[in-house]
């Protein structure tokens, strides 16, 4: 179980070094498209994870589209009140 932190170090794959962040302007930042999800955090034991493995960090992942191979803004168009074209995999047809 991870251990709740306040703050995280955050870095992109290739090491530069973004700074800390309180876990609530990471998720600001990852919506707004500054944070993608290949960045990473620093966790308790010092080992480098990609900001789709904090467990408060995943669902705001998840709900954008950004954790997995799927097309940015996939989820967040239903949200947003986009209407699927026939023909588009979310419409159903």
């Amino acid at each position: 179980m991870e251990r709740p932190a306040i703050e995280l170090e955050v870095r992109e794959p290739t090491g530069l070094e973004l700074g800390r962040f309180d876990i609530y302007l990471i998720r600001q930042k990852i919506y707004e498209g500054e944070l993608q999800a290949r960045c990473q955090y620093k966790d308790p034991q010092g080992k480098w994870r990609p900001l789709s493995e904090h467990s408060a960090l995943s669902e705001v992942l998840w709900l954008l589209g950004k954790n997995s191979g799927d097309s940015e803004g996939r989820r967040v168009s239903r949200f947003a009140g986009w209407t699927a074209k026939p023909g588009d995999r979310e419409s159903g047809q």
